[in-house]
């Protein structure tokens, strides 16, 4: 969990880090970001080994 999703995936990306897109219509990502209706946010991004690791910010930003 963290407080600014947005933020660490910028952040992220300037690193080298790209991020899975799961573009179906139940899971549409925006700029690498997944936004629920009730806000809460998650990106998914893949180790070395090709594990899929998941960044997830609650609606309130709080993590």
């Amino acid at each position: 969990m963290v407080d600014d999703l947005a933020a660490i995936v910028a952040e992220l990306r300037t690193k080298g880090v790209t991020f899975d897109g799961y573009n179906t219509p139940e899971l549409a990502t925006v700029d690498g970001v997944y936004t629920a209706p009730s806000g809460f946010k998650v990106a998914w991004m893949r180790d070395p080994d090709g594990n899929i690791i998941a960044l997830e910010q609650e609606p309130n930003g709080n993590s």
